[in-house]
């Protein structure tokens, strides 16, 4: 994932995946996208990542939202440094203390991160 800055939030996107195709050749799709008008999106270059904000009295990314497609959900967002190339982002539906983690690789203007999401 590539995250970038538009005005004052940061954006993120798939820029590579292992499997970016299947087993046909064909591009891997947004097929469980909950709005029928979506599911034609490749996978990859799909902006994954919304609104996160810099929030300086928590010193956190917060305000965010982060789409998996694999499981038809966005959750709510945020996202903390934890040494000096790891960003955990951390995905919840409703209350924070609900998270979701995994693993995964982040580029911030051309540094390559570890992200834990």
């Amino acid at each position: 994932m590539k995250i970038y800055q538009k005005e004052n939030i940061f954006q993120g996107k798939i820029v590579w995946m292992a499997e970016h195709k299947d087993e046909n050749g064909n591009w891997k799709l947004d097929t469980k996208n909950p709005n029928e008008n979506l599911r034609l999106r490749k996978k990859t270059g799909l902006v994954i990542l919304f609104n996160l904000k810099w929030d300086d009295d928590q010193k956190e990314w917060n305000c965010g939202q982060i789409y998996d497609s694999r499981e038809e959900d966005t959750y709510s967002l945020f996202a903390i440094t934890e040494e000096s190339n790891t960003l955990k982002l951390r995905g919840f539906i409703g209350f924070r203390c609900l998270e979701k983690q995994q693993f995964g690789n982040v580029l911030i203007d051309n540094q390559v991160f570890q992200i834990i999401y």
